[in-house]
């Protein structure tokens, strides 16, 4: 019967430590990055920007149904002014407080904003949004150093780091030691997703 080198035990039990926190720490955050990077917290200008343009969009549509076609500008629209906020010239604005680009066209009409920076392009918050484009989802490297997930990057090392203390903590060793490694892994990965998905922060 070979008799384990001395140590062997110790050096198992610490590579699965590392092991389990790594990967529960990396899948909780990429869980919470999954479900949340579209979230309104995040995302709150495009969303509330993109949701005035659909609604101007209804507005177009039915004021070429009443007069057959469609208007010159959104502020031909009756009752423009007191169904969204408007600049001194009355023209409906987005999130930023930049004017609403409407053109109408031989087959319909574009309407969208510059975004942000109230220029054509850009990325993140200054992508221009158009009415009937989906949201872009930010990036997992905009949604870690541009967006302020810090809490939930902690609430992830914090799921990691307990799942490895677990794994420390466990006295058997081999094939259970891997056995209690994997039960841990999933069990936290479970507790990760549910707080990925309830905890919501402010971003104050």
């Amino acid at each position: 019967m070979t008799t384990p080198a001395p140590g062997s035990g110790l050096a198992r039990r610490l590579l699965a430590v590392v092991v389990v926190g790594v990967v529960v720490a990396g899948v909780s955050y990429l869980t919470a990055f999954y479900f949340l990077r579209g979230s309104f917290v995040y995302m709150s200008g495009r969303w509330m920007t993109h949701t005035n343009l659909q609604l101007l969009a209804r507005s177009v549509v039915e004021e070429r149904e009443l007069t057959g076609r469609y208007p010159t500008a959104l502020t031909d629209i009756d009752g423009i002014k007191g169904a969204f906020k408007h600049d001194d010239a009355g023209q409906p604005i987005d999130y930023w407080k930049n004017p609403i680009q409407y053109a109408a066209t031989a087959d319909g009409f574009t309407l969208f904003s510059f975004g942000a920076d109230g220029q054509p392009g850009g990325e993140g918050d200054n992508e221009d949004v158009f009415h009937d484009h989906p949201l872009t989802l930010p990036s997992l490297y905009r949604f870690t150093f541009e967006l302020p997930t810090l809490p939930l990057r902690w609430v992830s090392l914090l799921t990691g780091l307990g799942a490895a203390v677990i794994v420390f903590r466990t006295q058997t060793g081999g094939r259970a030691l891997i056995f209690q490694a994997v039960v841990t892994t999933l069990g936290a990965l479970f507790i990760a997703f549910m707080l990925s998905v309830v905890h919501i922060p402010s971003g104050h």
